[in-house]
């Protein structure tokens, strides 16, 4: 197992992820060539992607809950939705493990829903993206949904389009035909905790000062983590957070994915930098308290580099191995 990892007790030696690595990397090289998955992918198959995702296997072989939910957190433009498809496809491929991955921003709450929550809340509402934008309530039905999911049904999971800013219609939503054996559940917010009450008293950037004076918004959000949302958390069985090296990272990288989005889409639905800018700002205060609080007390930390790569693996409950004499 590579120098990036913990010394974390794995049941495959690194010599049996090796052969598995030469058993699959063919098929995922096609991926890779179908546009699927980045090329760059391929490089940390070995070092790091193979035993996160026997890690997570274990974690799903003894977990209590059916199915396991394994969250993945980390600010916008962090990588999650990429990394989350990737092990799933390594998932199957490599440990026969029926996988879903589900994306929070899915279970948006509607236009209309949001317009009157800013109605009836605060203006900044309406905006997706905080704690309090989601239909926590949809989600766990989805997810008890999986769970009880029987041979020959299926269960059809949301899908948000961010062009329109709604949800698209229940006909074109996509169905899960298998009971998963796991799911991995990615979102910016995942296993975030509310900050402590003097905190919220001062602004923290424009749209702060401009916008929430009285701070009613960042209180209203603040509730919201330490409400549903912490029960929401509570169901993962593990929680593997991608550490940007800043936030200006987090910011570049969401640059990126929009211009990519420009490039395909010819224009339609993406932000541009001033937008960007204003909307990193509503992600900005709980993403500050994210790193500094979650390194070391989630499950799994991957600290990303400058370049994007894993440059490190942080476990915080994972025993140790005993050192060789």
């Amino acid at each position: 197992m590579s120098n990036l990892w913990p010394r974390v007790r794995l049941s495959r030696p690194a010599s049996e992820l090796d052969a598995l690595a030469d058993a699959i990397g063919d098929k995922l090289e096609v991926a890779v060539g179908r546009r699927r998955f980045p090329a760059a992918m391929l490089e940390q198959l070995r070092p790091v992607h193979l035993p996160l995702a026997a890690w997570l296997a274990e974690r799903a072989a003894r977990s209590q809950w059916t199915p396991p939910i394994i969250g993945f957190s980390g600010a916008p433009g962090s990588g999650k939705t990429t990394l989350c498809h990737w092990l799933g496809t390594i998932l199957t491929l490599g440990f026969e493990l029926q996988c879903t991955v589900i994306t929070l921003d899915d279970f948006y709450l509607s236009q209309l829903e949001r317009k009157q929550l800013a109605r009836d809340v605060h203006p900044l509402l309406r905006t997706r993206g905080v704690p309090g934008t989601h239909d926590v309530a949809a989600l766990k039905r989805a997810l008890a949904a999986l769970a009880e999911l029987p041979a020959g049904d299926a269960v059809s999971l949301p899908r948000f389009d961010k062009g329109s800013d709604d949800r698209i219609s229940p006909s074109q939503w996509p169905a899960v035909c298998v009971r998963p054996d796991l799911v991995l559940l990615e979102g910016w917010c995942l296993g975030a905790t509310p900050e402590k009450v003097e905190a919220l008293v001062s602004p923290l950037n424009a749209l702060e000062r401009r916008e929430d004076p009285e701070g009613v918004f960042r209180r209203h959000v603040n509730a919201q983590l330490r409400g549903p949302y912490a029960k929401l958390f509570a169901r993962l069985e593990a929680l593997v957070f991608l550490q940007v090296p800043s936030l200006g990272h987090s910011r570049r990288w969401r640059a990126q994915q929009e211009a990519e989005l420009r490039a395909r889409e010819g224009g339609t639905a993406t932000l541009d930098d001033e937008e960007l800018l204003r909307f990193s700002h509503f992600f900005e205060r709980t993403c500050r308290h994210m790193l500094q609080e979650l390194p070391g007390h989630a499950d799994l930390t991957l600290v990303l580099d400058d370049a994007h790569r894993v440059e490190q693996v942080v476990a915080a409950s994972e025993p140790e191995e005993p050192e060789e004499s």
